[in-house]
């Protein structure tokens, strides 16, 4: 399985975005590419997910025009201090020794301050912009490549 650790604000929702708090339509349709493409899952491990269900999620990410169905699943919250990429760590050792599905993942986030380990699997995103056309290619190209996970 394929999958795309998904950070919301920096990513989605840019800094034009702000004020509306909803995604812009075009990068909504640049993730559903990504996800049409790949056939990746999300797992989301940005702070919106803090105080949510899976469900709440996917409501929140339909209603935002995000192809239904393909919200996996929410990184554990482990402490309001832990970084996403000790969430996403959890959650990646959590998965293997339940199922041992992972093929491939990527992050796509507007942090890189707290990806440590991660930095190999990485699309960074800025505030202003959010996902773009090219960062997409680069996901796509990482996602179907045998070696992301290695």
């Amino acid at each position: 399985m394929r999958i795309l650790f998904l950070d919301i604000d920096g990513v989605l929702i840019n800094r034009s975005d702000y004020a509306s708090r909803r995604p812009g339509a075009e990068r909504v349709a640049l993730l559903n590419r990504l996800l049409a493409v790949t056939g990746a899952r999300i797992v989301i491990s940005s702070s919106h997910r803090i105080g949510k269900n899976r469900i709440q999620m996917c409501d929140i990410f339909n209603d935002w025009g995000v192809t239904p169905g393909l919200i996996l699943d929410l990184t554990p919250v482990i402490n309001s201090s832990d970084s996403h990429a000790v969430e996403i760590a959890a959650w990646l050792k959590h998965r293997e020794e339940r199922c041992n599905d992972v093929e491939n993942f990527v992050v796509i986030d507007d942090d890189l301050s707290d990806m440590h380990d991660f930095l190999p699997q990485l699309i960074q995103t800025t505030k202003a912009d959010g996902l773009t056309s090219e960062l997409v290619d680069k996901a796509v190209g990482m996602l179907v490549s045998k070696t992301a996970v290695d």
